[in-house]
């Protein structure tokens, strides 16, 4: 009985497989048809819309055809950059207090090593604060030495608790006192040593200490030699070894354009550089955005240099000039020749600076009229001419 039942249910099965074959060929039928019927639609309407126009009414009219070509390297949004240091990096060693220019110890074109003295300011507020750290190293010294006899003191009974305890207090404040000063002095440029040697020949006394700010070559030397300087002022121009970059910036209008990989590139030596960071507030006035890229390889622009450079398309697909571009209820469309005239096609537009991007609908090498445009929008509206 269940050998029958199994025989039973595997003829359902095949019956049921055999339905669904079919049900599935049917619907591949009909959408073949419908694709055909609409293939079909579009050849007729281009067919509806094609305009006659012969190789001598073309030149007649000043109709112009260019070939699409493929988007490269070559074509993008030319804009003007600046090379500038590395955002997370200053290109700039600033005064620190109000003084003259004493001395320079480095020259323009010298490659210097991070921290190296390259400058000296004479300053009065430099030399008041090393005055306070002279008498705070100097008390801090006795305050040792009363701290040292009270203990011996008071292990041999002759003083109190009381009174090393207050010995103690005064040697914590007198550390204090000395740590605060030589934290002030660090902010004019000594180090440990520059401030042990001022201890022990008053060396630098007076003045503040002007040191590179990481490892480079000192491009420029923005004071002279006897001239006054305030805290703030740009002393010295530094260009690390790191990659440059450069800022550019990008109408607003154009910001859709960018990509997560956008390059850029710079013509005609071909260097190209990725995009790092965006400034997304728009100014108001000018309707620009702040765009900063890094090149990909060393170059030897100095900083500040101006440039121009071109925003890659990050996509590709055929350039088509604007001057092709007709519109038309709210589309775009260009004429494509064809053997007995021209048919217009509709497509979807990337701007790339003055000219567009296509994906889809137009391969490179087929011919679309580039000028008298508007004549043949006329011609084909049945208007006889321009529009």
């Amino acid at each position: 009985m269940s050998v029958i039942v199994q025989t039973l249910r595997n003829k359902s099965m095949r019956n049921f497989v055999a339905v669904r074959d079919q049900k599935n060929l049917v619907r591949l039928g009909v959408l073949l048809l419908l694709s055909s019927l609409l293939v079909n639609e579009v050849i007729a309407q281009q067919a509806a819309d094609a305009i006659e126009l012969t190789q001598d009414d073309a030149i007649r009219l000043g109709i112009q055809f260019e070939s699409v070509k493929p988007v490269n390297d070559a074509m993008g949004i030319e804009l003007p950059a600046q090379v500038i240091a590395p955002l997370d990096e200053g290109s700039h060693a600033y005064s620190l207090v109000d003084g003259v220019l004493s001395d320079w110890r480095a020259s323009s074109g010298d490659r210097v090593l991070e921290g190296e003295i390259i400058a000296r300011i004479a300053s009065n507020v430099a030399g008041d604060l090393q005055a306070q750290w002279l008498d705070a190293d100097a008390s801090l010294s006795a305050a040792r030495l009363e701290a040292s006899r009270s203990e011996r003191l008071f292990e041999n009974g002759v003083i109190a608790e009381r009174r090393l305890q207050q010995v103690q207090l005064a040697l914590a404040h007198a550390e204090s006192r000395e740590a605060s000063s030589r934290r002030a002095l660090e902010q004019l440029g000594f180090d440990a040593s520059s401030i042990d040697r001022l201890a022990e020949s008053k060396a630098n006394l007076g003045y503040a200490l002007l040191r590179a700010p990481r490892e480079g070559l000192l491009v420029h030397r923005a004071r002279s030699v006897g001239e006054p300087v305030a805290v703030g002022d740009r002393i010295a121009e530094f260009q690390s070894s790191s990659a440059k970059w450069i800022s550019v910036i990008l109408p607003a209008a154009l910001a859709d354009t960018l990509g997560s990989s956008t390059k850029l590139s710079i013509m005609p030596t071909g260097e190209t550089l990725t995009l790092r960071e965006r400034d997304y507030s728009i100014d108001t006035q000018t309707q620009t955005i702040q765009l900063y890229a890094e090149f990909d390889t060393e170059v030897n622009y100095p900083l500040g240099s101006l440039i121009d450079v071109f925003i890659l398309p990050s996509e590709s697909g055929v350039l088509v000039p604007a001057s092709a571009i007709v519109y038309t209820e709210g589309n775009n469309y260009v004429y494509i020749k064809t053997a007995n005239g021209v048919i217009p096609r509709q497509l979807e537009l990337i701007p790339i600076g003055r000219d567009y991007l296509v994906h889809s609908g137009l391969r490179a090498g087929e011919q679309i009229a580039v000028s008298g445009t508007a004549l043949l929008k006329g011609m084909q509206l049945g208007l006889g001419g321009d529009s």
